[in-house]
């Protein structure tokens, strides 16, 4: 229920977050289309920008107690995201939802040493923030700033030998874990304008948890800090009016 409840409040603080922004653009709409002209668009009034990630690398804290990856993990297909472009400038909303699954095994279950585990996690965002370009030719650097509301499942099951103490068997060990989150985020990147419509941006991304509660019976943790070497691969649409 608890879960349930800080979901809607996320959601609703975005609605919220997105009309402010909204209307903080239709007051400078009107300057914009002469002070900020962008190459080769053939108009200068603001644009609409919709993308998709399609590949993005991210860390998932799972357990460091069990065997786990140590790595960043890949993700395919993770979400959405919307931009509305005024010069340089763009307010951005993005929602994602990154999947990962794992198994590990190493050594025989009869000899110490041996274990086998089974993983798989669930990250969910939603982010509201400010983009600037700092350039308008072809290949484009940015940075921007957000605020990242969102949670994280992590599952876990295995077993695994001791080296010492003796047993008969593997002794098995799980976990069920889930967080639910509230921060802010610094992302750079740069963004590659195949055509007047068409483009894709990497972005990498560093992001402080504000909140984090745990559903496991331990310790929650109150702060947590993620690097994302690569957040998103996104191909864009740009539509002009």
């Amino acid at each position: 229920m608890k879960y349930n409840l800080l979901q809607v409040r996320w959601c609703y603080n975005a609605i919220i977050w997105f009309a402010f922004f909204g209307i903080a653009t239709t007051s400078v709409h009107a300057q914009s289309a002469i002070a900020c002209p962008v190459l080769g668009a053939g108009s200068t009034t603001a644009k609409h920008e919709l993308g998709i990630n399609v590949f993005g690398l991210l860390d998932l804290h799972y357990h460091g107690l069990y065997p786990s990856p140590k790595i960043p993990r890949i993700g395919l297909l993770n979400g959405i995201n919307y931009k509305r472009r005024v010069g340089r400038n763009a307010y951005r909303v993005s929602m994602d939802l990154y999947r990962d699954a794992f198994d590990i095994e190493k050594g025989n279950s009869d000899r110490s040493g041996y274990y086998a585990v089974h993983g798989n996690g669930m990250r969910g965002e939603i982010r509201l923030g400010f983009e600037r370009q700092f350039l308008t030719t072809r290949f484009a650097p940015f940075a921007a700033i957000d605020i990242v509301g969102g949670f994280e499942k992590l599952e876990l099951i295995g077993e695994g030998r001791g080296g010492f103490i003796s047993q008969p068997e593997p002794e098995p060990y799980s976990y069920n874990t889930l967080s639910n989150r509230f921060g802010a985020a610094l992302s750079v990147g740069f963004a590659y304008r195949f055509s007047k419509r068409i483009t894709c941006s990497l972005e990498s991304s560093a992001m402080v948890v504000l909140f984090d509660q745990h559903t496991y019976d331990t310790l929650g943790e109150r702060s947590r800090f993620y690097l994302d070497p690569l957040r998103s691969v996104s191909l864009n649409y740009r539509m002009f009016r």
